[in-house]
């Protein structure tokens, strides 16, 4: 009977475990509704980004259903982890009712948390939003509050549809973008793009540290001399 038992709740774990979704590819991804969809499973990876938990609501998101809002997965290598990660979010029509567009974007440190490339030592210190209206003036307005500061972007001009935003070392971001339309206004397609900057590791520090300890005994050595 204990040996039944005990078969049984192998059994159980062993199903939990493979029952247990995981991050997906975000390269796989072509759609709004397939990264919704990838929630279920902790999101999807890029390289050292974690891109989870996103939410589509509002009259635009009626109009434009996230079945029909195309993606384009923005990477740009830099140097160490100096790499740029984000998302371009291209409606079929152009949004012309007001959406918002959350998400949380986290840089993996371990492959258990789902990704195949943890970073080592990074973390994102920035972020830039763009969005295109085709035409400007207009009145467009894009609403983007982070949980690392807020950012407004206006149709009034192509430079004021770009805005950049720059904030100490973070492991994750919270973004939570929000539409409005005026006058007939449009916008067909919505950007945002992380920043990452390498930090130095433990090791670093302590060659660092010990640096400086040298310099003050030979400092003090040479006082007395």
């Amino acid at each position: 009977m204990k040996r039944a038992l005990v078969y049984i709740g192998l059994l159980a774990l062993f199903g939990a475990v493979a029952a247990q979704a995981s991050p997906i590819d975000c390269a796989s991804l072509t759609t709004l509704n397939q990264l919704i969809a990838a929630n279920a499973g902790g999101g999807c990876y890029s390289q050292d980004k974690i891109f989870s938990n996103f939410d589509y609501s509002g009259a635009g998101s009626l109009t434009n259903p996230a079945s029909t809002v195309r993606l384009t997965l923005v990477f740009q290598p830099g140097p160490g982890n100096q790499d740029v990660h984000g998302w371009s979010f291209n409606p079929t029509t152009a949004w012309g009712a007001s959406f918002t567009l959350a998400y949380d974007v986290t840089v993996c440190t371990s492959v258990a948390q789902g990704c195949v490339q943890p970073s080592i030592g990074g973390a994102i210190n920035g972020s830039l939003d763009q969005m295109n209206t085709g035409r400007t003036p207009n009145g467009t307005v894009m609403t983007d509050t982070q949980s690392v500061g807020n950012m407004t972007l206006f149709g009034t001009s192509v430079l004021n549809e770009t805005a950049q935003l720059n904030f100490s070392p973070v492991l994750s971001v919270h973004t939570s973008s929000t539409s409005t339309f005026s006058g007939g206004s449009l916008m067909s397609s919505y950007e945002q793009d992380f920043f990452e900057t390498s930090l130095p590791e433990p090791a670093t520090y302590f060659m660092l540290a010990g640096g400086l300890m040298l310099l003050g005994l030979a400092s003090k050595r040479f006082k007395k001399a």
